[in-house]
């Protein structure tokens, strides 16, 4: 029996237990382009998956920013607006919700452009 028979006998014989899996050894190794093995481990999946479940919030306290000084940013929206003319409910409504949406794409852009800027400019 060659070196090969061997490798693929005893991979057929491998049984993999989710159970016995140690959250300290890698769940797989994959060698990076310097070199490294780099280790994907169960902690590294966890601390990953908190930080994606949590980022949410984050996202919730910035609306909720917005909606405390409400009755001040509708007062400015409708003395900015009066130059033009009277503003009804409705229009100051979708005035100030238009201005919430914006204030969170302008933090997603803000966020994506970054790392460009940082490179552009430096850091």
């Amino acid at each position: 029996m060659d070196d090969k028979e061997k490798q693929i006998d005893s991979a057929e014989k491998t049984d993999f237990n989710l159970n016995e899996v140690n959250p300290a050894e890698p769940v797989s190794e994959e060698t990076t382009a310097a070199g490294e093995k780099g280790r994907l481990t169960v902690w590294v999946v966890y601390a990953t998956a908190i930080v994606s479940i949590f980022s949410s919030l984050q996202f919730g306290y910035n609306t909720g920013v917005m909606t405390a000084p409400s009755n001040h940013i509708r007062d400015f929206l409708n003395s900015s607006y009066q130059r033009y003319g009277e503003l009804s409910e409705t229009g100051l409504t979708w005035l100030y919700a238009l201005t919430v949406s914006l204030y969170a794409i302008g933090g997603a852009v803000g966020a994506l452009a970054a790392a460009p800027m940082g490179d552009i400019l430096g850091r």
